[in-house]
């Protein structure tokens, strides 16, 4: 009892001491601070600046508001802003704040007392300090030195109807004292809907000399040349000489624009230009990015086209464009008579459309103040980020900030140097780093967009010395973040001086831009006691607002997590006493400033010895687990939808149960499967309607350790993609153990667990199992919401027309070796067509591997290749490598692959299809190898000269090989023909085609995980991939070759490298290394580490020469790899590339790695692998009629995949409804006796005083 009243009595002293302590510090300080700031605040003329001589501002220019503005008119403008934007009314008491912004006022008018020195560009010397003031609002944004450079600029516009006219408008009232304005036509009547200064008395006259006449009335300083010209090669000296700053590009011809950008790339020059601005109607959506970033507009992208086709410029044009699809179509040409003409008969110039293009006026004018705020900002030096034209959503953000605290836990051992949360990740990955890493030399490309994945990337510190802060964080792939670890600053600095300033520059920013919050909040609250706490926020308390700028900081969270319990419990009594007495007695001011005390007691109170946290994280980490997974994703065709998602358009939420303990389930379930369970579960549910209402979500359970238990997993159908079929036999049953349960529609979501999180959903589960009568239970929330579902759109037709899914698709890649010679008369070699598939599927989108089928063909085609290209002298007929894509989806490669070669295009120009003589399909080759024989089987197209001739090549490559544990035999004759592979569309385009298809099986798949998740590396064997590469390379050589008698020793010299067998089994069949092996980083730089053979989708439009940011990685590594190993040397090949890269069959490899890359001559090229039934056209993609003369495409499912915002999948522990009311009410009922026991004790206080 003496204890407690000891302690009663020291808490209650405590309180009093502190509060009163507190008091008298505040009113000292904030007279001392009053005190100092008056004594310091004059102006730039010695007067003293109070309130007094503020308010007389308007006196002490008054009677000079005649003639030529003085220098006081600029100040009393200047002066009069921030009287407005900082000076209290008189109503209102001067405090501190007020004061310190005084002296930052005085400051500023100090640095205008000079005149600015401009450049020889400018017409005058000095500007007059009536122009400054006119440009007032720019001084106070950008600065004065920075508006200096803008008014010493020369700017050229090019094009000046509505967009020209009005971007030109807004740099002469910015204060560009230079201006050339370039346009042959004149106004007319219909363009006043959107010029920016014509009126009907200009109507008639040039569009130059019109905005000239009215520019000399705004701002006559300004030296304006108006040039009534056409732009063309004759006029490209006279208008683009005298090193304009910047060129405005407001030209909507595709001739003149695409020569213009072109000639101001040649010569240097700054260029910013304007897309199509007709047919839109949305302001929200106008973007800023460079040409090759630009979508949804047709004039973009033949300027794209055009560019890249004659010039070889791929991007670095900033442009302005909208991301609307336009909303309107070309009106018909009326003639005088009504009837319909052609506008070419009406062009003023020939090559210049008409213009029939509905326009909306105020869109073109955004377009133009858009394009001169642009320019204005880099005149200034103003750094200005753009948004992202892709954006990761929240849950991105959260994977990010979580792989930082774990990254920090293993490096560190704790996380409590992390002091960023989910938001100021979001503010680093996207304002700071651009959704890319910071070693990505294309970051700085304006309107860049954000990488579509977030697999290879995480945050790292900058400064190891220093904690991990909005600050001090870079954004790296794996691999450069493990480097990044080994160096040190002084080693960046030393060694890439460019990187370490250009991240510096970009930190710096951060640490301004954040500058304010930081030095309010960081305050320390480590001291032993809460005394310390309270004086350490004093300083900023005084500041108006101070509360409010506290509690919504970012920081607050962090400051208050960083006590513990320990730290402030001696004081926290005395402060809950002081906090009721301030509430009671004293002031709203007092009042804020024990609020900020109670929100960090809050916090303390209720933590615990036992659960000590020491960041916000390490609380988001122990309530949310957010679990690795693959989904299985939403796909659809012609007839409807397959695969899995969210019903509806929110997140799923069930308990977690194991399918083996539910026979019966009475409420939504997150069912967790084990590979064994796998097809009776989607069996049940398929057959059980009431089991299948209940399922709220499918968790499976990775499997590896059981892979070698089960007899065998394919989800696939019996005959995989029967209805491309050549023959008539669809029921023969290639794959016995397909269940087909990839093919089915499920509206639930599906996730793969990764084997850790199996572990954990495994613990969850038991748990609800022994805790049915607790008040707690473990769920799993499926956010799985797909586009499609959200829309309704429930096949591609009407998804594609909606725009909620894109087509399957990527690039196939094909090489010829030696290089074709295109631009010879020569009749052309006959060709030998060796074929591998790089693309597989799976029931989970993320984890088709297919190591089996088909990477181990495709493997063993790349080690042949290798072999190839050291043995390569004069061959008789052309070999001809070609790598499809989107195989396992309707053979989408293959297809298009012939469309391509019935339409002669550029993606396969210099093959010519009469010419292909034979075909040599590598298929599944990994699992050849039994009782110590690798067998492979031939399965031929026909009995023909050219596969006799070939099954010949076959045992001669065998026999040369000299090994008796190599087999090579005909397929069985009672199979009805080959098996699934491209050679099957080449048979349904001409049935007399000759192939032979390589594969590991007789009569039936040897692979019993088929278009399984479970086809992975422990699947295939490398022995088995070196012999089938042996005898694949051999082959070729012989059917290639001029040569008659080859002999085993003429072949022996062909050898293949067993060691790039095994390095590229690693590098597309593993995490480890995965992408990130030596062999793919020595072509390029890829965007994940993981591996996924899926095709993906294919975004923007379809070309031979693509974005290299659509391309897949695997994709870009073949084309590189392939490019090297097929080329030739060449005398005129240049190690620079790629501007000396520009001769026949000259290609630039590796230029990922280095930006520089080599030159090399080959004959390498990607096709686009989309479905023939499908056309990009206006920025969409739109559906075909199917065609008779297309067999394949009369059954073409034409698959799509549903857009998505966000995936993921996490587990936590939820109450009951019931003791989550309990508390509602207890927490409402505290609060309202607390209210009424303040009302109760001010009543008797109130009394006491009045008595007193």
């Amino acid at each position: 009892m003496e204890e407690k009243v000891k302690l009663l009595t020291l808490v209650g002293a405590g309180a009093l001491l502190g509060s009163v302590t507190t008091i008298a510090l505040l009113r000292l300080y904030t007279r001392s601070v009053a005190s100092q700031s008056s004594s310091k605040v004059t102006d730039s003329g010695g007067r003293g600046f109070t309130p007094e001589t503020a308010a007389k501002g308007h006196d002490v220019c008054g009677d000079r508001n005649h003639g030529r503005a003085s220098s006081d008119l600029l100040n009393d403008e200047i002066v009069s802003e921030q009287l407005t934007r900082y000076f209290p009314s008189s109503e209102e008491r001067w405090d501190v704040g007020d004061l310190i912004l005084h002296i930052e006022l005085e400051q500023f008018l100090s640095n205008l007392s000079f005149k600015p020195y401009l450049s020889i560009k400018s017409r005058v010397d000095t500007f007059e300090e009536q122009q400054w003031v006119g440009i007032i609002w720019n001084i106070q944004f950008f600065g004065i030195e920075s508006q200096h450079n803008v008014s010493a600029s020369y700017v050229v516009v090019i094009g000046l109807g509505g967009v020209g006219s009005h971007a030109a408008s807004m740099l002469l009232r910015s204060g560009v004292s230079r201006l050339l304005l370039v346009d042959f036509d004149q106004v007319s009547v219909s363009s006043l809907n959107r010029h920016a200064v014509a009126t009907r008395e200009d109507v008639g006259i040039p569009k130059a000399h019109c905005l000239k006449k009215h520019f000399s009335s705004i701002f006559p300083e300004c030296l304006v040349e108006a040039k009534v010209l056409l732009y063309d090669a004759s006029s490209e000296e006279e208008i683009l000489s005298g090193l304009p700053d910047f060129v405005l590009d407001c030209i909507d011809n595709i001739d003149t624009k695409v020569a213009l950008l072109a000639a101001c790339v040649r010569r240097g020059l700054k260029v910013l230009s304007a897309t199509g601005a007709g047919a839109r109607a949305d302001p929200t959506r106008i973007r800023v990015a460079d040409l090759r970033e630009s979508t949804n507009d047709p004039l973009s992208r033949a300027v794209r086209h055009r560019l890249r086709k004659d010039y070889g410029i791929e991007g670095g044009i900033p442009v302005v464009f909208s991301l609307e699809k336009p909303k309107a179509k070309l009106l018909p040409f009326k003639g005088p008579s009504g009837e319909e003409e052609n506008p070419s008969d009406y062009q003023i110039v020939p090559g210049f459309r008409v213009r029939i293009i509905p326009v909306l006026g105020t869109i073109p004018a955004i377009f133009g103040q858009v394009m001169a705020s642009y320019v204005i900002t880099q005149l200034a030096g103003f750094e200005v980020q753009t948004e992202p034209l892709v954006n990761f959503d929240m849950d991105h953000y959260r994977v990010l900030h979580q792989r930082l605290i774990e990254h920090e836990e293993l490096l560190y051992g704790t996380s409590m140097q992390v002091q960023v949360d989910v938001e100021e990740v979001m503010y680093i990955v996207k304002e700071l780093w651009r959704g890319r890493s910071a070693r990505d030399e294309s970051m700085k490309d304006i309107g860049r967009g954000m990488w579509r994945s977030i697999n290879d990337l995480m945050l790292v510190r900058w400064d190891r010395a220093k904690p991990a802060d909005i600050s001090n964080l870079i954004l790296l792939r794996f691999k450069e973040a493990d480097e990044h670890e080994l160096q040190t600053l002084e080693d960046i600095k030393e060694n890439e001086p460019e990187f370490f300033s250009r991240v510096a520059s970009v930190l710096k920013r951060a640490e301004l831009d954040f500058g304010f919050c930081c030095a309010l909040i960081e305050f320390s609250v480590d001291r032993p006691s809460l005394g310390f706490l309270i004086t350490q926020t004093d300083a900023f308390l005084f500041a108006p607002y101070g509360l409010e700028a506290l509690l919504y900081s970012p920081m607050l969270p962090r400051a208050i997590s960083r006590l513990s319990l320990r730290s402030v419990l001696p004081g926290l009594a005395g402060v809950w006493v002081t906090v009721f007495l301030t509430a009671v007695l004293m002031s709203e001011f007092v009042v804020n400033y024990f609020i900020i005390i109670v929100v960090v007691g809050l916090v303390t109170v209720f933590s615990t010895e036992d659960v000590n946290f020491q960041s916000v994280p390490d609380l988001q980490k122990s309530m949310y687990k957010v679990v690795d997974g693959f989904p299985c994703v939403r796909l659809l065709n012609l007839s409807g939808e397959i695969g899995c998602s969210n019903p509806g358009r929110e997140k799923v939420v069930a308990p977690i149960v194991r399918y083996k303990n539910a026979d019966k389930l009475a409420q939504l379930s997150a069912i967790l499967v084990s590979l064994h369970e796998f097809d009776s579960f989607f069996l049940r549910v398929s057959n059980d309607v009431d089991f299948a209402k209940y399922v709220g979500g499918v968790l499976v359970e990775s499997g590896t350790d059981v892979q070698n238990e089960l007899k065998g997993v394919s989800m696939d159908e019996k005959f995989p993609q029967a209805e491309f079929s050549p023959y008539k036999n669809i029921s023969y049953q290639w794959n016995p153990i397909g269940s087909g349960i990839m093919w089915n529609n499920y509206d639930f979501p599906v996730f793969l667990l990764s084997d850790s999180s199996t572990s954990t959903l495994k613990e969850a589960a038991i748990k609800n199992e022994g805790n049915k009568k607790a008040y707690t239970t473990d769920v799993a929330e499926f956010d799985l919401v797909m586009q499609t579902t959200k829309s309704g759109t429930r096949d591609s037709e009407s998804c594609l027309k909606e725009g909620t899914c894109l087509p399957l698709g990527g690039y196939s890649v094909w090489s010829a070796l030696p290089p074709v010679n295109t631009s010879s008369s020569e009749s052309s070699k006959h060709i030998i067509l060796a074929v591998a598939s790089m693309d597989s599927a799976s029931f989970f989108r993320d984890k088709s591997l297919g190591a089996d089928s088909p990477i181990s063909g495709l493997i063993s085609l790349l080690v042949a290749v290798d072999a190839l290209s050291r043995v390569v002298d004069d061959l008789g007929k052309q070999l001809v490598f070609v790598i499809f894509t989107g195989e396992a989806w309707g053979f989408l490669g293959s297809r298009r692959f012939l469309l391509e070669l019935d339409q002669n295009s550029d993606a396969v120009n210099g093959l010519n299809s009469s010419l292909i003589d034979m075909i040599l399909e590598v298929g599944s080759v990994g699992k050849g190898f039994s009782q110590g024989t690798k067998s492979f089987f031939a399965h031929t197209t026909q009995v023909s000269a050219a596969t006799n001739e070939t099954l010949n090549a076959l045992k001669l490559a065998q026999h040369s090989l000299q090994s008796s544990d190599i087999d090579i035999s005909t397929a069985n004759a009672s199979n009805p023909g080959i098996p699934p592979s491209s050679l099957m569309a080449f048979l349904r385009k001409n049935s007399q085609t000759s192939g032979v298809v390589l594969e590991d099986f007789d009569s039936a798949f040897t692979n019993q995980f088929y278009h399984s998740h479970l086809d992975d590396l422990s699947n295939i064997n490398s022995s088995s991939i070196v012999a089938a590469a042996s005898i694949v390379a051999r082959t070729l050589y012989i059917l290639a070759s001029n040569k008659k008698d080859l002999t085993a020793t003429t072949l022996s010299a062909i050898n293949v490298n067993a060691s790039l067998v095994e390095e590229l089994m690693g590098c597309l069949l593993s995490c480890e290394p995965g992408l990130s092996c030596g062999l793919v980083n020595h072509y390029i730089s890829p965007t994940n580490t993981c591996p996924s053979q899926y095709v993906g989708v294919l975004e923007g439009e379809p070309s031979s020469t693509p974005y290299p940011g659509y391309i897949s990685d695997v994709s870009r590594f073949l084309w590189n790899f392939l490019a090297e190993k097929t080329s030739i040397p060449s005398e005129s090949a240049s190690s620079a590339c790629p501007k000396n890269c520009s001769g026949a069959n000259h290609l630039c490899v590796r230029s990922e790695i280095d930006g520089k890359g080599g030159c090399v001559v080959s004959t390498t090229r990607y096709v686009p692998a989309y479905s023939t039934r499908l056309k990009f056209e206006s920025e969409s993609w739109e559906l075909l009629p199917p065609n008779s003369s297309d067999p394949m495409g009369l059954v073409d499912p034409v698959w799509t995949e549903s857009n998505w915002r966000t995936i993921g999948l996490q587990v936590y522990t939820v109450q009951h409804a019931f003791y989550d009311t309990i508390v509602l009410l207890a927490g409402v009922s505290l609060t309202i006796l607390a209210y009424l026991a303040i009302l109760l004790i001010r009543s008797i206080i109130n009394k006491a005083l009045k008595q007193d």
